[in-house]
């Protein structure tokens, strides 16, 4: 049911269109988190606040990194993802 459930959030995010700062801190909330053989360890996050851009660094708890890539739900990458989108960040 966690399928469902990543569905459901992507979609409620989107009807919703949620407002929020797009020029301050960047903050965000990890949904899930995956390994995959080839792309190493992803992250899906639903963007509270900010703007993520490739390249930046994120901080959970005691990890780190620097975003290899966003994309979002049809894993097309993104340049940029703003507030309210649930986007999927490689680089852990």
């Amino acid at each position: 049911n966690l399928d469902l459930l990543k569905e459901e959030i992507w979609a409620r995010s989107e009807i919703m269109d949620l407002k929020g700062d797009p020029k301050g801190l960047l903050e965000g909330y990890i949904i899930e988190s995956t390994q995959d053989l080839h792309k190493g360890k992803l992250a899906t996050v639903l963007i509270q606040r900010g703007t993520l851009k490739k390249g930046d660094y994120l901080v959970a708890g005691h990890s780190w990194c620097k975003v290899k890539t966003v994309s979002n739900e049809n894993s097309q990458n993104l340049s940029n993802a703003s507030v309210s989108q649930a986007v999927q960040v490689m680089g852990w």
